[in-house]
């Protein structure tokens, strides 16, 4: 009995945190893509482009959890994630761009240094997401009905 009542609570406990790290992961994307886009239309990092940061992050955290959308932001977040990492790499590196530069405006600064970066970025993040979509079709966790 002890060990059927602990089980529960482990199985509980390891779906909130699965919860949560989804949550966090969605809102991380959705800061991100909204200081991201600011940026890029040329509006420079203050308490507007933070609050609209902020706003959208919440929002797209609270969208994926209700409308169980957590497969396709996992697959999203991991794809632009990976392709950002790849590219910052390479523009540190060969472009001998500034870590500065990169971190306070990576998108404008990625324009500037060379288009063919930002090119290479959203291929690399169309190819990853393709790549993960298609290697999960096939694979469908089922909600039960009494969800948290």
């Amino acid at each position: 009995v002890v060990g059927f009542v602990v089980a529960i609570i482990f199985a509980v406990g390891s779906y909130l945190f699965y919860l949560f790290g989804v949550a966090i992961l969605a809102g991380s994307l959705g800061y991100a893509l909204g200081v991201g886009m600011m940026g890029a239309i040329g509006i420079q990092f203050g308490f507007i482009t933070w609050l609209v940061g902020i706003v959208l992050g919440v929002v797209l955290a609270f969208v994926t959890i209700a409308f169980n959308i957590q497969k396709y932001v996992i697959i999203i977040a991991t794809a632009l994630g990976g392709a950002a990492l790849a590219v910052g790499t390479l523009l540190l590196g060969v472009e001998g761009m500034a870590l500065t530069d990169l971190s306070n405006d990576p998108l404008k600064s990625m324009w500037q240094a060379a288009p063919f970066w930002a090119i290479i970025l959203l291929v690399m993040g169309i190819a990853g997401i393709v790549v993960q979509w298609r290697a999960n079709q096939n694979y469908w966790v089922e909600p039960y009905d009494n969800r948290i």
